[in-house]
């Protein structure tokens, strides 16, 4: 399933015998619900975190997204410590959460970087101080259709 958040999860205990295997979600420093992974994890569902950056490919010139999560001054402070790009820091980040990233790009530059993340380990601080980077007012790149009419 896909798109399946915290205001959903009714939905998905009321299919009780026919659980998902995996629930595609959002997920990124400036968007990132643990609880649902928590949810997703005790019942044997893999959690699929999409725009790992916080900022697919082609968003900011088609969307007017501006919001990258590549740039945050926390994540560059990581990026200088463990020499490596801010794209392993953040995919290393999802991974510390027990969530399977989608890494799509149209860069192959950046899918060589990409396939490089787990290179980087991360520490306890280093987590924290990545899922406390503060969102901008819009932190989501697809927010829920349920909540905007």
């Amino acid at each position: 399933m896909s798109n399946y958040e915290q205001n959903h999860r009714q939905d998905i205990i009321d299919m009780k015998e026919l659980l998902p295997l995996l629930n595609q979600v959002e997920y990124h420093p400036y968007c990132h619900e643990n609880d649902l992974i928590k949810f997703c994890q005790e019942r044997n569902i893999t959690f699929n975190g999409y725009t790992p950056m916080s900022c697919p490919d082609y968003a900011p010139s088609t969307h007017g997204w501006s919001h990258s999560t590549l740039q945050a001054l926390v994540v560059m402070q990581i990026v200088q410590v463990h020499s490596a790009d801010p794209s392993q820091v953040l995919l290393a980040w999802e991974l510390a959460h027990g969530v399977v990233a989608n890494r799509g790009t149209r860069n192959p530059d950046h899918m060589t970087l990409n396939l490089q993340f787990e290179k980087v380990k991360l520490s306890t601080d280093d987590i924290a101080k990545t899922a406390a980077i503060v969102p901008p007012e819009k932190n989501k790149v697809f927010p829920d259709r349920h909540q905007y009419k």
